[in-house]
């Protein structure tokens, strides 16, 4: 009975022989193909859909450094100058790509600079005995993408100061960074990231123990 069987399975077509393997084999495939398909659509799902490509970039309003000291004591300074010293007038690089700020970006900065100033006790008047001359030197946000959406803004205001006889009597360079990571762009965080960066740099002026000293000697 045993040779009737083995001698039926030497008649069988291949084809057929192979016919319930090769069924099992295309089914395992296909359903490997279906979990594949239904990760990636997840991971889709999860990115939250089309991310925001920013034509141009709006100057952000620098948010105000929070101080809880009057350091200042209500001596007056003056803002002589503020001079975009940046290397390039574009704001924010998409992946490499330029995009053009629009707005006052001296303005904004003027604006945060003398918030900051009057925020930590000083009066901001046109004539006073001390100076200050500002440099914007670096103010800008680097857009990179990949699986999720990464943005590194940095920013850099150099301070000099001049005495009554016009004299340079100090200088600092002040930096502030900022950054963002998210699956997609909405549309604002370029220059919320930005803002920030700023007014971190904003801050660290009127934290300059000695600059402030200085300010109020007079």
């Amino acid at each position: 009975m045993i040779r009737r069987q083995i001698n039926s399975l030497q008649n069988l077509p291949l084809k057929e022989f192979f016919a319930p393997r090769l069924g099992r084999s295309s089914r395992l495939s296909r359903g490997v193909k279906y979990i594949a398909v239904v990760a990636i659509c997840a991971t889709l799902s999860a990115c939250g859909g089309k991310s925001v490509r920013p034509q141009t970039n709006p100057i952000p309003e620098i948010p105000p450094v929070l101080t809880q000291t009057n350091q200042g004591a209500g001596a007056a300074v003056s803002i002589d100058s503020l001079v975009d010293k940046r290397p390039s007038a574009a704001l924010a690089y998409d992946e490499g790509r330029e995009i053009p700020p629009s707005g006052d970006l001296i303005g904004t900065v003027r604006k945060g600079l003398e918030q900051s100033l009057v925020g930590h006790g000083f009066s901001v008047t046109d004539s006073a005995p001390l100076v200050i001359s500002a440099e914007v030197r670096e103010w800008r946000a680097d857009i990179e993408r990949n699986y999720n959406t990464k943005i590194d803004a940095k920013a850099g205001v150099f301070i000099q100061v001049f005495d009554p006889a016009n004299k340079l009597i100090y200088s600092g360079l002040y930096r502030g960074s900022a950054n963002f990571q998210r699956g997609t762009l909405k549309g604002g965080e370029v220059e919320e990231t930005l803002a920030t960066a700023m007014s971190e740099s904003l801050g660290q002026v009127v934290k300059d123990a000695q600059l402030i000293k200085l300010l109020s000697s007079f």
